[in-house]
Formats: structure tokens, sequence, C-alpha cells
């Protein structure tokens, strides 16, 4: 999580420029005073692009914003001209229901006035932003999707509801891993033994390193057990490489706060096909 405040002094000009990749995100304007749990959102209007790019509006207390995203990303979020100290805070909507009823803070922008920036990576799904704050505002937001492929369906947190890698000959997914989606499990399948190789790439620099696991589920229970650990992969700039005998592997990205890119695959044996290292 990246941020900027800029308290007093000449305020910037603040400009979010269209370039590939980056979709302007539209969203609902919802009057949140009192952030009370309802069954359906109430007083939304509905924002165009243009509008949400480039708006000005008068504040006068608590107010909120939600949006939702259909892709991993990051979104960058500035308000300008704030005449009181306040916040800002990006609320995740665990349920997707667009009220208040069900969610869980992922970050929280403090300033005096002035000019306010954060960016933070988020996963695909719908999110608040709430202001508390006074004043005429200029506010812009904008949500750059992962360059490369999620993976569908996305992953879940365990043995049993790992996604599928259907072709494990050449993996290549991206994801979101952190306070919102703790743990990312992944299925493959070995025909034969082979060597594994995986490299991951840490797609949000600055931010808590991620971490991934390898289990072999040698009893077929579909958990992924602690002495059928294959290897873990910290944070590092080397791939891994391991001889895997057949049989189905579960990859765990674990720890960390951002985005991830995972790649690799697995290769038969040349030879002899058995490990020789055991695994």
């Amino acid at each position: 999580m990246r941020a900027l405040v800029v308290a007093h002094g000449t305020l910037p000009t603040v400009k979010i420029q269209t370039i590939p990749r980056i979709l302007i995100m539209s969203a609902l304007w919802a009057g949140c005073a009192d952030l009370v749990p309802e069954s359906k959102p109430s007083g939304c209007l509905q924002w165009d692009t243009a509008q949400m790019l480039n708006d000005e509006l008068t504040v006068d207390g608590e107010r909120c914003i939600v949006f939702s995203t259909e892709r991993i990303g990051e979104v960058a979020i500035s308000i300008n001209g704030s005449t009181s100290p306040g916040k800002a805070s990006l609320v995740y909507d665990k349920n997707g229901n667009g009220a208040f009823d069900d969610t869980v803070g992922v970050h929280t922008e403090y300033f005096g006035g002035g000019v306010a920036i954060f960016t933070s990576p988020i996963p695909a799904s719908t999110f608040f932003l709430a202001l508390e704050l006074q004043g005429k505002l200029s506010l812009t937001a904008a949500f750059t999707p992962h360059p490369e492929p999620e993976q569908m369906p996305e992953p879940g947190s365990t043995g049993r509801e790992a996604a599928p890698l259907d072709a494990p000959a050449t993996i290549r997914v991206s994801g979101y891993i952190g306070r919102l989606d703790e743990r990312d499990v992944y299925r493959l399948r070995v025909a034969d033994a082979s060597t594994l190789a995986l490299e991951m790439q840490d797609d949000s620099p600055g931010s808590s390193p991620i971490t991934m696991a390898i289990h072999h589920d040698r009893n077929n229970n579909q958990l992924p057990e602690d002495d059928e650990l294959v290897a873990n992969w910290y944070n590092t700039s080397q791939p891994l490489s391991r001889c895997v005998e057949p049989g189905e592997y579960f990859l765990s990205v674990v720890n960390g706060e951002g985005l991830y890119t995972l790649t690799g695959g697995v290769s038969p044996l040349q030879g002899p096909g058995v490990c020789s290292d055991g695994f």
C-alpha cells in the first residue's frame, strides 16, 4: 500500500492519463451518513466514466461511493480540495450486495486538508470509498487491471477448493493475496516422474513478501499436510525446481499482500523415470 499526502502549500494538479490496460471505474454515489446496515443500497446515483475521472462535488459530513471490478488489479484514488481534516476509507464489501452490512477495511487515509492520493492492490469484487470530510472536492479514481490472465474458477483456500491447473506443462496464472484473500490453492496432476519448475513474481513490490508451498497429496485426502511438504518458496529471484513422482500436488500461495504471477510447468524426466531425491 502506498500513500502520499500534501497538507499545506500549493495544491498540485492531479491528472490520471488513459493508457492501455487502464479502465476508469464507473461508480455509484450514495448517501451513507450513518452507515446503518441495509438489505439494499439506497439513494444511489450512477456515475458515468467521465464523471468518475474528474468530478467535483460538495461533501458535508459522510458520503460514500460503491464500485465493482471484474478483475484483480490496482485502484488509484485522488482527493483534492478538502477544507478540513478528514479521512477516506477503502472498504471491501464481502457479500457484494452494495450495503454496509458485511465489510472489511482495506485502507484508511487521514489528511489535514489539501490533497490525498493513495493506491491499493484489490481482488475482483465490490468496494466502498467512504468519505468523512468537508469541502468542494475534485475526486478521481482509476483501476488498472492486472495484465496476466487470472485462474478461473478462482482458487479457494483449501485443498478441496483448489483451482485445477489443467495444462501442467505450461503454467501461467495471476492472483491477489492479502487480508481479503489469505490463501490461494492450486491443484495439478503429474502423470509421470517429472521436473516441476516454478517461478513466482511479486507484482506489488514494497508490500509484504509472498510465499508458496508445494505438497504431494500421497494419501489422496485432498488436504495439504505437513508430512506431504515437498518444498517452500520464499520471495526470491530464484525459480524453484524439484523432481516429482506421479500423483496430485497442491501449490499454496500464502502470506504477503499484493498481486502475483505464477509461471512454470511440468516436464517428464529423460531416462529412468524415478526421482533420485525421493520426492
